[in-house]
């Protein structure tokens, strides 16, 4: 799978007014131009295409190469393609990209215990972001074992941290128990559906 960056992940790095961007692959660095656009709240970031100069919000890596999508070949949705739509699949590869945004790096299931002795556990934003994570780990494990599918906007309210449940339960909760974030309601299983679960 070809490596991406979205030029939100180089905020923390360069100036506001940077011109350019040195991207490291490997043993190779890459000088990427940006360009700016006024909005009405400031301006925004883009990187330039070092083929086509086309302004792009991501850049994709092929061979430690980056470049818009159109110019190195990547299919950014090959991930969720012919996957059930709002089905598990889905909602990790919706996981996957979340991370990445906020370079965040994970193995599935992801697991908040794991960022505990990161330095940045102690900012909000952070935590903030482990919540949707966890929450979307959370919602993933319901549909991958009870077979459920999610609308768009229910995955949507989970990223834009405004689904009801989220402001309910806890990092620990969300690890420790089942929810179905279709109702809200937490999930009690008996022994029958514990062993069908484990098969």
């Amino acid at each position: 799978m070809a490596k991406c960056i979205d030029v939100r992940q180089i905020k923390n790095y360069i100036g506001p007014d940077a011109k350019a961007a040195v991207i490291s692959s490997g043993d190779k660095k890459q000088k990427i131009s940006l360009a700016y656009q006024r909005t009405g709240f400031g301006q925004k970031r883009y990187f330039m295409c070092p083929n086509c100069s086309k302004r792009v919000e991501h850049l994709y890596s092929v061979n430690d190469y980056w470049s818009c999508r159109k110019c190195s070949g990547v299919n950014p949705y090959y991930g969720i393609q012919n996957n059930t739509k709002g089905g598990y699949d889905e909602i990790g590869y919706r996981m996957r990209k979340y991370a990445d945004v906020h370079d965040i790096q994970f193995e599935f299931p992801f697991d908040y215990l794991a960022f505990i002795y990161d330095d940045r556990v102690r900012k909000a934003k952070f935590r903030n972001n482990l919540l949707v994570l966890q929450s979307l780990e959370s919602m993933r494990f319901h549909s991958l074992f009870f077979k459920v599918t999610y609308k768009p906007k229910a995955i949507r309210s989970i990223i834009n941290v405004q689904h009801p449940l989220m402001r309910k339960v806890t990092l620990m909760d969300l690890q420790n128990n089942i929810y179905d974030w279709n109702s809200g309601q937490q999930i009690v299983l008996d022994d029958v559906a514990l062993k069908s679960i484990t098969r």
